[in-house]
């Protein structure tokens, strides 16, 4: 029993260490890094302005960032952090009361805050990101709850317990399935040799 309970546990150790690296890996290379992260709308100086913060981990700008935005909105009025390309996209038919910007030269392992002036705080309701898909962005609204970081480590660790365990426990009865073959074939053997 004693040795099976070691086996089991050596493997739980074995297979936290194991998943927690594989988990790791998958998340850094699977997971978006470029964001777009839509805080609640503020008020400055009686001017409502959506905000909307671009992080992009990514080794290359985001280029094409389309955004539908209220048709009131004009480009001329739109503030960021960083200086960035900023268009109206023309050619797209459809509602009077939406359009569609296109963002361009995000710069690579930056965050850009882009403040959108608005009639409304409703006004955000309306706001999209079509080709989110398409350039591998996360999309976020509202504000964070919580650091992201720290909640990708916690999730990481919990997979890698639960999956460890699963095969901690898995491991302790197929040991004891082997235990019980052998004491059975030595008990076996012991009465074939007292022959």
């Amino acid at each position: 029993m004693k040795q099976q309970l070691w086996i089991a546990g050596l493997t739980c150790v074995t297979a936290l260490i194991i998943t927690l690296i594989f988990n790791t890996a998958v998340d850094h290379f699977s997971t978006n890094q470029a964001k777009v992260i839509f805080g609640s709308p503020i008020t400055i100086s009686g001017t409502v302005f959506a905000e909307m913060q671009v992080e992009n981990w990514k080794s290359k700008p985001v280029d094409g960032l389309i955004l539908v935005v209220p048709a009131s909105v004009s480009v001329s009025s739109i503030i960021a952090s960083t200086p960035i390309n900023i268009e109206e996209c023309n050619g797209y038919s459809g509602s009077q009361t939406l359009k569609r910007l296109k963002f361009s030269g995000i710069p690579p392992h930056r965050n850009v805050r882009i403040m959108i002036p608005v009639s409304s705080t409703k006004s955000i309701d309306g706001f999209s990101v079509p080709n989110a898909i398409q350039l591998d962005l996360e999309i976020i609204w509202g504000d964070y709850s919580q650091d992201p970081i720290l909640w990708e480590i916690g999730k990481t660790i919990f997979m890698s317990v639960i999956y460890a365990l699963f095969i901690g426990i898995i491991m302790f009865f197929i040991v004891g399935w082997f235990n019980s073959r052998d004491n059975k074939l030595q008990k076996m053997k012991d009465e074939l040799g007292n022959l």
